[in-house]
């Protein structure tokens, strides 16, 4: 069974990936993004995006980044706080902000969702065969 809350705890991510955050160094240029977003920071994203763009796929990704990446580390940074308004000024392609990305969309699936009454075929908790 599925817990009932989400652990959003930080993930850290490099350009080469995700890493612990005990390897990070000051020297590395890091994000630290949202391990997957709960139900309020799914809405407020949801929210953003139709509020500013009607259905802008860059605005999703705006959305996303304000809302999911906590913040930031190394020497490309320049000290710049990690904050909405910091966050749209960023490189768009920028190798680092494109792998966060990436990696806050496989964690947070904006897709379509499956039927919570369903079970997979020959799952244990789902209900007696006749």
């Amino acid at each position: 069974m599925r817990p009932m809350f989400v652990d959003t705890s930080r993930v850290a991510v490099t350009v080469d990936g995700e890493i612990d955050p005990l390897a990070v160094t000051p020297d590395m240029d890091v994000m630290f993004i949202r391990k997957r977003m709960d139900f309020g920071t799914r809405s407020k994203v949801i929210s953003a995006f139709v509020e500013v763009s009607g259905l802008d796929v860059g605005a999703l990704q705006l959305a996303l980044a304000q809302h999911n990446i906590l913040d930031w580390q190394g020497p490309s940074f320049g000290g710049a706080p990690c904050n909405a308004k910091t966050i749209a000024q960023l490189d768009p392609e920028h190798p680092l902000l494109v792998k966060a990305l990436e990696r806050i969309a496989e964690r947070n699936p904006m897709g379509a969702r499956p039927d919570p009454k369903s079970t997979p075929p020959g799952d244990p908790s789902g209900p007696a065969s006749a």
